[in-house]
């Protein structure tokens, strides 16, 4: 019997689209029963019971909310209505009679047929008097039943607002209650997933002559833009009841084009900046996903007087879903992304983007703003925050002194209340470099910075995270931190800092800045205590010569004429590592661990020449 009611129903009328819905449930079911009809019984039973659990309890909450409270005005309200509604009838009843007797006035007004005219005339005025005040009173009387009928009305709104307070708690899409569905789509529910670049370097080729140009000296760019391919993906969330077989659409906006866009609503305005064609379009996958594989600029040029580092743009991700037979434009947006045509660009660059990026809650907030200046401690925060990404401890008071009165050009720590401007801190020039004997080229504070956490990051990262480092401290403090220690104070203690004037590779991200050691000897003149700085160790030290900073560090030596050393006049220099005003440590023991891993790491490389040989 159950099958062939399954069978009935697949032969109702429904549209294609029902049809196709319903013959995949009533296969599902069909096969389910034929398979085992027991557990699909009793699933059906228990799904029965539970239905009829919760139509139960909406009864009771339907009762409830329609109940009438003993403050409630409404009975009276009732009542007062049921006794208008009389009164307005009987007014009625006795207008009608009264228009039937002025009626009669009217057609016998011609003759007197036995009637004193006096009389007649005081008649008829009587019953108009009164046919007016029957009128006054009906009007008076639908005046009140139209204020009763107000209060009714607010007390009715009130008592279905209630209601339907309660039929949430059982349907929570009715159409007066749930959110508007664009909103809530856009917000939360389609999102990028995945972003490949925020940095994009482009080629944009040579210029030459135009030759058809009339010998005004016009000049055309070659076609030989390069742009090199990206990806992102976008999804879709909570789709299951969503209709979301169409395409995604790319484009490669502004942020400016982007408020404009958010501003007006209209999402699907065209940018100024094209993606190729045939690479801004990706349909739904499994899971409603959008993989854009091959992004790429058809051409770029950068307007006049725009710094790079404030020139971001966004990927825009629009497409269309139906969602409860509604046609919804949803859209969402990427992370920030920068265009470069140099490679020199990218640092600056790097650090505008973690600019924007921290100093917000939402990077996908609209409108996008960007803040023109930070507070000293929340640029130091960030700069903090990107140095414990390796490990280790965070950066102390020292060291943020000496990094705001550097970013400032102060001589004195710069308070925490402190306005930063943004192109302090990755725009302007803060110093000049020198690479090699004839280059000169300038340096923003980002740039020193990032140098000195690359050094640290590809070479110096466990000499870091063991707090072997102190830091980003100027040479005057460095000096004062070994003076503190004057009651234990040995020959040739040291502490190691960044250097603050070198930095070498200035291209792109890979520059690197250096480290080097503040060393006091009791060998100056007179007697006292004397400062000394080692050459830097640059990060050719460690990349081409193959030393580790345990190397250089144990095999710096100073010429001396009045100790005797295994190696002639040479003494060591760096022999005590100072760690605070009441502690040193020998560099043997402080290095120790990195000595052994040197020394395993030549005899492996010996072994594997000797195989190589043999």
């Amino acid at each position: 019997m159950i099958l062939d009611h399954f069978n009935e129903m697949e032969h109702e009328e429904a549209d294609q689209k029902q049809r196709l819905s319903q013959r995949v449930v009533y296969d599902n079911i069909k096969n389910s029963y034929e398979e085992n009809p027991k557990p699909f019984i009793t699933s059906l039973c228990r799904y029965l019971q539970e239905e009829q659990s919760l139509l139960t309890q909406f009864m009771m909450a339907e009762a409830e909310s329609m109940e009438v409270s003993p403050a409630d005005d409404q009975d009276h309200i009732l009542a007062f209505m049921d006794e208008s509604s009389k009164k307005v009838k009987n007014c009625i009843e006795k207008l009608e009679s009264l228009e039937d007797q002025l009626a009669g006035f009217e057609q016998f007004r011609g003759g007197s047929n036995g009637i004193n005219l006096s009389e007649q005339q005081k008649k008829l005025i009587r019953s108009q008097q009164r046919r007016d005040q029957l009128f006054t009173d009906l009007k008076c009387q639908l005046q009140k039943i139209e204020t009763k009928a107000e209060e009714a009305e607010a007390i009715l709104e009130k008592k279905m607002l209630a209601y339907k307070e309660k039929l949430k708690l059982f349907y929570v899409d009715l159409v007066d209650h749930r959110p508007p569905i664009p909103t809530e789509v856009e917000r939360g529910s389609f999102v990028v997933t995945e972003q490949q670049k925020h940095i994009i370097k482009v080629e944009l080729g040579s210029k030459k002559r135009n030759k058809e140009a009339d010998g005004n000296k016009e000049e055309a760019t070659n076609q030989k833009f390069r742009c090199p391919k990206f990806y992102a993906t976008v999804r879709l969330l909570a789709c299951d009841n969503i209709d979301c077989k169409g395409k995604v659409k790319a484009q490669f906006c502004n942020e400016s084009e982007v408020n404009e866009k958010f501003q007006s609503g209209e999402w699907e305005s065209p940018c100024e900046i094209k993606l190729k064609a045939k690479t801004d379009e990706s349909p739904f996958e499994k899971k409603a996903l959008a993989t854009f594989k091959k992004l790429e600029i058809e051409n770029f040029e950068r307007k006049q007087d725009i710094q790079v580092c404030e020139d971001k743009f966004r990927i825009v991700f629009t497409t269309r879903v139906r969602i409860a037979d509604q046609d919804t434009l949803v859209s969402t947006i990427s992370l920030p992304i920068v265009v470069t045509t140099g490679a020199s660009q990218s640092c600056n660059v790097h650090g505008s983007l973690l600019w924007q990026c921290f100093s917000t809650n939402d990077a996908f907030q609209l409108p996008i703003e960007s803040a023109s200046s930070l507070k000293w401690h929340i640029v130091f925060d960030m700069l903090n925050a990107k140095m414990r990404t390796l490990g280790g401890r965070d950066l102390c008071n020292d060291e943020k002194d000496h990094l705001g009165s550097r970013l400032m050009q102060e001589e004195n720590p710069i308070p925490d209340e402190m306005d930063i401007p943004f192109r302090r801190f990755c725009v302007d020039k803060m110093m000049d470099i020198k690479e090699g004997d004839d280059k000169k080229k300038s340096a923003t504070f980002w740039m020193w910075f990032l140098a000195v956490f690359n050094l640290t990051k590809f070479h110096l990262q466990d000499y870091w995270n063991n707090e072997l480092i102190c830091g980003f401290i100027k040479k005057e403090t460095a000096e004062q931190k070994l003076k503190s220690n004057n009651h234990n104070m040995k020959d040739y203690t040291y502490l190691l800092r960044f250097s603050d004037s070198i930095i070498t590779d200035c291209q792109g991200q890979n520059l690197c800045g250096a480290i080097s050691a503040t060393v006091v000897t009791n060998k100056g003149k007179k007697g006292k205590w004397k400062f000394l700085s080692t050459e830097p160790f640059k990060a050719e030290t460690f990349k081409v010569k193959k030393k580790t900073l345990a190397q250089c560090v144990k095999t710096t030596y100073v010429k001396t004429t009045d100790t005797p050393a295994p190696d002639g006049n040479n003494v060591q220099l760096l022999q005590w590592l100072y760690k605070s005003p009441t502690s040193t440590i020998s560099t043997e023991e402080a290095f120790q661990t990195y000595f052994t891993e040197s020394k395993n790491r030549k005899e492996n490389e010996r072994y594997k020449k000797m195989e190589e040989i043999l």
